[in-house]
């Protein structure tokens, strides 16, 4: 059984200081176990490498485990308690268990002394609860004393946790007792978790140990409410997110399992209202009975239909398994004992029957297969089984701890003989790898402060922006491509990469290294980014062409690019009332105003500052002022702001950073303005730190008289407070890479356009082929090297080493690793006259011969080699080494002394390269893996590559739309999901790299992406995908504009209770409840003469429902209620009159309608199945003139509008009174003349 993995990204190391260093004493007893963290859906590694954990619950209860110990719940009894954990632990990890869920049993933080506030006694250990329900057992806090739990932490919860993880299983923290029937927002259970938590989270062990240690929030949440009583999609949410952020707050960086209602069932609030921040997870259970499985089930549906009906109610109640990992914390089963017998009764109120001796009853071969097919189709869930008992025969187990054998005699229709043999398949596949040390500096100092700079690498002429909660961050990369790198960020500290959207400028020889051109030192720099409107802008100026406008709606998916008519030198951008302005230029500041399709309306030139260096500008509106945020630049460097009201000036200028500081020079200029999301101000700008280039620097900002004040006082800060962020721990950029992606990861970039042909990641699995595809005796023209920054340290050399296989080389061809700037340097090995030779070189940018040095290695290669180029920022002098084995290294050639050559223009970069020096004879070389650590093997640290890369992966072959008819709530957007299917018949949702298209954009609009219904009317919606090989496809769906779309995310409880079921559209508003629709912006219904409900079925059982019309801007409404059981109910609109007091009897006011939804009496089922509602201005159900004749029986009589105008008379009696109009006579419509 295989599972996807996936790749290096994001890695987190909190386990280093713990791990490597050692804590005091019993540190060494702990079995060091590779740190975890959350990337997406997945639990990893910090390689990235997919980990799924299995194993069982327990309780230090005496009671729970059969008193297997004495003593009582006390120190003395602590000790006996660990001598028996020490024996499960041991046969735990002896039957594959990697995972352990404690529960910080209540039994030892309860104090008879303490009584919580609010609570009386109501006998035993029964309380009232400050919510005035009866709570006994574990799920009764009465007594709960802060002081036992801070004393037993340190005497028992966490030496059990040391001993978990020394016998190679991860800890789940559960924490005292299970939850009340019903618990609420800000209400004292709530407060309880709080203290709870907050004790918990604070132990030192526990953060240190956050990559093993995690922590589940609470145990089986029933009823879960609001404040007020009520329900909402957002009440899981408001209940654990700020427990969340109260552990993140107190230095916890781990996991955190969050649990769900209905015993831990439901999920379905998290799906519109997550809980914020990383190393999100959910705990989840699942017995038997639960999720639409049962044995029965099975029996009669059948086994697979079973397992998807299972899998499909287990998506719809737990959609969060596809966002993040989950954990299943308790599941059991065993088939029953013969005959039955009544044993208890499960949390449903159920009759459970006596099974072999666990929590629920079923059997293997059918409700438990559908469990397994749960686990392997996600492949994100681990478990832990609800007991030991469960799973290991605990008498035999205290005999011999070291040779467990299955409870129940190993049946293997319960969950022990079943997980026996499932979890001995399991452990052989998602495991972590030991933890490495890496080695890319970081500026988060871990204690809330941040030092300087924070990116290490070169990321010059930054602009940054914040959307949301995010910050983004833009930088110039010359000649390097994809470019126009973008980094992404909580808290402007810790950054990662985001995309690379500038795929080229233009295709010429210059870019291509062709016919002994270069375009070195030239390129895209110093671009402006801005977001408006929900879409992102980038600004470049072409340089040697035209400025370049890029576009997307989402930074990480497609961007369009534009080419515009003028160039602007070093632009800041800014929309303001409908315009666009552009400041550019050097010395001479032009400011020009453009519409938004960026056509030129006027342009003047605003500030003159001859032969100054002025350039590097930025523009904002703040307060009343204009602002041009700039740099004097050169050597040294200042920043300087001029502020105007006009943004034609005249503009009056003030020095922020001056270029001489305490008389040392000032190498901090040039960058953004950003506001943080608690409103405070920073600057980004960049750092000269020679060789590796231009760093980013973070300064706070204040506001002194209208003039943005830099650091202290213009006085940049090394270290300081991090501004406020949802980031939790410090982050790692991407360097290392083992090549098991298409494309290639973020960090890498091609020194000028790499060629079609010139290199593969599909060829040789797990490896990037480069091939020569030019002749040079220069590095420098080489076609296809690939670049990657390189990662300053003072405390030692910046290093980055390669695996290569020279196998391929044709006759002349070089390949290796260099460290390029100017002048450059590489190692590598040279093909002559059929032998493989390894060589150091050093080269000028221009080959000028004096700068030329080269030195042949003695040793030969014949296959494979390792090659490590190595910086040393303090001397900044590479030096180069090869080895033969990873393991013993020589030293070769000289050191070459760098600088920040103005002639490439960026700092130095490691590259990969492969080229001829002779005639091309089709060589290549094929790189394994490319690191920054002293110490890498790929075999050791990462899951085998079991599954090549090949074209077929990537290629997309067809593009379905979620349905071939959707319906939109007119005005709200929705984002339509197009699902690829490609050739190796995978399928991905490749929506946000969608183009769309509207045939009739007056009915459905096309913004940024999303699709908008403005009219109650269709189009034709063109769906466009061009997959990252270059191959386009294109399908086609209906958007109908709705002021009802019936979809399950369109129809809200909008008060009381109820629900909606979108199959066969059942409301049911339950009585005086309110199901229907919200409109964000009121909508205008006042050209329409008629609303038309039409039923899908109505029985006997179907309820007097109504209709009530809410406008925004009053109190009133318009209801019509007992509306019977009208197959067809049509409302006249023009006729409608407010119903409730404040304006009762007033015609209602259709052009401001908020709402419209269904309530109901309670009668019958509650359930009223529609079938369409909509608007018509024509007559709705086809009412004829007819001939009335006298009936037997007494009518009532109606209005279109429901209200009741006659009750219990004959029909002939109904008509000779009525004047003229449409009516419902004994639930027919007749129109009388």
């Amino acid at each position: 059984m295989t599972r996807k993995k996936s790749t290096m990204k994001n890695r987190l190391i909190v386990f280093a200081v713990a791990l490597m260093l050692g804590l005091a004493g019993w540190a060494q007893s702990v079995k060091p176990l590779p740190s975890l963290h959350v990337e997406g859906k997945w639990l990893v590694d910090t390689y990235g490498n997919h980990v799924v954990l299995h194993g069982c619950m327990d309780t230090p209860s005496m009671w729970f485990n059969g008193n297997r110990w004495g003593g009582g719940y006390n120190d003395t009894g602590a000790k006996n308690c660990m001598a028996y954990f020490e024996k499960l632990y041991t046969g735990l990890q002896a039957a594959n268990c990697d995972v352990f869920r404690l529960h910080l049993d209540p039994a030892w933080t309860n104090d008879g002394s303490v009584n919580a506030a609010g609570f009386t006694t109501v006998s035993g250990d029964k309380s009232k609860d400050p919510l005035g329900q009866e709570v006994g057992g574990e799920a009764n806090i009465h007594h709960f004393s802060e002081a036992r739990l801070k004393h037993y932490m340190e005497v028992l919860y966490v030496p059990l946790m040391k001993m978990a993880m020394a016998h190679g299983m991860y800890v789940v923290v559960r924490p005292p007792g299970v939850c009340p029937g019903e618990i609420r927002v800000d209400s004292y259970y709530q407060k309880y978790l709080l203290t709870v938590w907050d004790i918990v989270s604070k132990d030192k062990t526990i953060q240190n140990f956050s990559g093993q240690i995690s922590l589940e929030l609470a145990n089986e949440p029933i009823g879960v409410k609001n404040a007020n009583g009520s329900e909402s999609d957002a009440t899981l949410h408001d209940f654990f997110q700020p427990i969340v952020d109260k552990i993140r707050e107190n230095g916890f960086k781990g996991i955190i399992w969050i649990p769900g209602s209905g015993y831990q069932s439901n999920y379905r609030g998290y799906k519109k209202y997550p809980i914020k921040g990383d190393n999100i997870g959910y705990a989840v259970h699942d017995y038997p009975g639960w999720y639409n499985c049962s044995d029965e089930k099975v029996d009669r549906d059948g086994l697979t239909k079973s397992k998807q009906d299972n899998l499909n109610s287990f998506l719809d109640a737990v959609p969060v398994v596809k966002t993040n990992p989950v954990i299943i914390t308790e599941v059991d089963w065993s088939p029953l004992k013969e005959p039955k017998e009544i044993d208890h009764y499960n949390e449903m109120g159920q009759p459970t029957y006596k099974n072999l001796g666990t929590w629920a009853t079923a059997s293997t071969s059918k409700w438990g297969l559908c469990f397994k097919n749960l686990l392997d189709n996600l492949g994100n869930m681990s478990m832990t089984l609800t007991h030991p008992h469960d799973y290991i025969d605990l008498d035999k187990l205290m005999q011999d701890p070291q040779h467990p054998v299955p409870a129940f005699n190993g049946n293997t229709e319960a969950c022990s003989g079943a997980c026996w043999e499932w979890y001995a398949d399991y452990i052989k596949v998602d495991n972590p790898v030991a933890d490495y040390l890496c080695d890319i500096p970081v500026a988060d100092n871990g204690n809330g402060t941040y030092t300087n700079p924070v990116v290490r690498a070169d990321i010059p002429d930054p602009d940054v922006i914040r959307v949301g909660d995010t910050y983004y961050m833009v930088s110039t990369t010359m000649v390097h491509f994809p470019g126009a790198t973008i980094l992404k960020s909580k808290d402007m500290v810790n950054w990662e990469y985001c995309a690379n959207p500038l795929e080229k400028l233009l295709d010429d020889d210059r870019y291509n290294l062709r016919n002994g051109q270069n375009f070195y030192s030239k390129g895209m720099w110093a671009c402006s980014m801005k977001y408006h409107d929900g879409k992102f802008y980038i600004l470049i100026n072409g340089n040697d062409s035209r400025a370049w406008l890029l576009t997307a709606t989402d930074p990480e998916g497609k961007w369009t690019v534009k080419r515009l008519a003028h160039n602007y030198y070093d632009p800041g951008m800014l929309f303001d009332n409908g315009k666009v302005y552009i400041v550019c230029g050097i010395n001479h500041l032009t400011m020009v105003e453009l519409d938004e399709n960026f056509n030129e309306l006027r342009s003047k030139v605003v500030v003159v500052r001859d032969d100054a260096g002025l350039e590097g500008c930025h523009l904002y509106k703040h307060g009343d002022y204009y602002y041009i945020y700039a740099t004097y630049g050169g050597w040294p460097s200042g920043q300087v702001a001029f502020r105007s009201t006009d943004p034609f000036g005249t503009y009056e200028e003030k020095m922020l950073v001056e270029k001489t500081i305490n008389g040392q020079v000032n190498t901090i200029h040039q960058g953004a303005l950003i506001e943080d999301t608690a409103g405070k101000w920073w600057t980004i700008m960049q750092q000269d730190l020679g060789a590796l280039g231009r760093f980013p620097n973070l300064q706070p900002v204040t506001w002194v008289d209208g003039w943005p004040i830099v650091g202290n006082n213009g006085v940049p800060y090394q270290t300081y407070t991090k501004p406020v962020g949802t980031n939790e721990y410090p982050r790692q950029m991407t360097t290392t890479d083992v090549f098991r992606n298409f494309p290639l990861d973020m960090q890498w970039e091609w020194n000028h356009l790499p060629q079609a042909n010139g290199y593969s990641l599909f060829e040789r699995a797990g490896w990037l082929r480069l091939k020569a595809t030019s002749t040079t005796n220069l590095l420098s023209q080489a076609q296809n090297t690939l670049t990657q920054r390189i990662y300053m340290r003072s405390d030692k050399p910046s290093i980055g080493t390669v695996r290569l296989d020279v196998t391929k080389l044709a006759d002349g061809d070089r390949a290796g690793i260099c460290i390029f700037q100017d002048p450059y340097a590489q190692i590598g090995v040279e093909k002559k006259n059929g032998e493989y030779k390894i060589y150091w070189r050093q080269d000028a940018l221009d080959g000028a011969a004096a700068s030329t040095k080269e030195q042949y290695a003695s040793a030969t290669v014949t296959d494979i080699v390792y090659l490590r180029a190595s910086f040393n920022y303090n001397t900044s002098k590479t030096k180069f080494y090869y080895s033969l084995d990873n393991k013993t290294w020589s030293a070769l050639g000289g050191e070459t002394s760098m600088g920040f050559n103005l002639s490439v223009f960026v700092g130095a970069r490691f590259g990969l390269f492969c080229y001829a020096t002779s005639a091309l004879g089709g060589g290549s070389a094929d790189f394994d893996w490319f690191s920054t650590e002293e110490d890498f093997d790929e075999n050791a640290l990462y899951q085998p590559f079991n599954r090549p890369l090949d074209e077929s992966m990537f290629t997309a072959t067809k593009l379905t739309p979620a349905a071939t008819s959707m319906d939109l709530k007119i005005g709200a957007l929705y984002a339509p999901r197009i699902t690829a299917t490609f050739m190796d018949k995978h399928t991905e949702n490749v929506s946000p790299q969608v183009t769309f298209e509207s045939s009739n954009p007056e009915n459905v609009e096309i913004v940024n992406g999303q699709l908008r219904g403005l009219k109650q009317a269709s189009s034709v919606i063109t769906a466009s995908y061009t997959d990252i090989l270059g191959n386009s496809l294109e399908t086609s769906f209906t958007a109908n504009g709705t002021y009802f779309p019936l979809g399950q995310d369109d129809v809200k409880v909008l008060k009381g209770s109820g629900t909606y079921t979108e199959k066969n559209h059942i409301f049911v508003p339950n009585k005086n409840g309110r199901v229907g629709w919200s409109y964000d912006t009121p909508i205008d219904i006042s050209e329409f003469k008629y609303l038309v409900i039409k039923l899908l079925t109505v029985t006997t059982s179907t309820p007097n429902y109504g209709v009530i019309i809410c406008p925004k801007t009053t109190l009133s409404v318009w209801h019509a209620s007992d509306l019977t059981r009208n197959k067809i109910t049509v409302i006249d609109l023009q006729s409608a009159l407010y119903t409730s007091t404040q304006k009762k009897n007033q015609p209602l006011d259709l052009t401001n309608i908020a709402s419209i939804s269904l309530t109901s009496d309670g009668t019958g089922t509650g359930k009223v199945y529609v079938s369409e509602i909509y608007l018509t201005n024509e007559d709705p159900v086809g009412i004829d003139e007819v001939e009335v004749t006298p009936q037997a029986g007494k009518v009532n009589v109606y209005t279109l509008a429901g209200q009741l105008l006659q009750e219990g008379v004959s029909r002939s009696e109904a008509v000779k009174s009525l004047p003229a109009g449409i009516y419902v006579i004994g639930n027919k419509k007749v129109i009388i003349r």
